[in-house]
């Protein structure tokens, strides 16, 4: 599903995409299969996925959003388009029907972002 919408995106914003999940694991599960799928490397605000940062963004990044609440990234970006949900009949009930979001216009600097939704278990 990621893919598919990934894909759909026009090739300028391709090459500026960031793709930010809701923990690590989502993250590291992307990134598992982004060659696979070409799919960018997945970021990710949860434990050490955090230290390791955004990577450069300009002010015409793209971005997919997955596990994050709504009124959280409407209140992060000024574009907010919503896309399809992911869903797996085997996927952990907490990790079902996540919807992605395509993002665009970050309101603040994404270090200030970056810093806000750090959050560690």
């Amino acid at each position: 599903t990621l893919a598919a919408v990934y894909a759909s995106l026009p090739p300028e914003q391709q090459k500026d995409c960031i793709i930010i999940t809701g923990n690590y694991g989502e993250a590291a599960a992307i990134n598992y299969y982004s060659k696979d799928y070409r799919l960018p490397q997945a970021k990710s605000q949860h434990n050490n996925y955090y230290l390791w940062g955004s990577g450069p963004v300009t002010c015409e990044t793209t971005y997919l959003i997955i596990g994050h609440r709504k009124a959280d990234i409407e209140n992060t970006f000024d574009k907010v388009k919503r896309g399809p949900n992911i869903y797996h009949k085997y996927a952990m009930p907490y990790e079902n029907n996540l919807t992605i979001y395509i993002c665009n216009g970050l309101k603040q600097p994404m270090h200030q972002v970056w810093e806000k939704g750090r959050h560690f278990i």
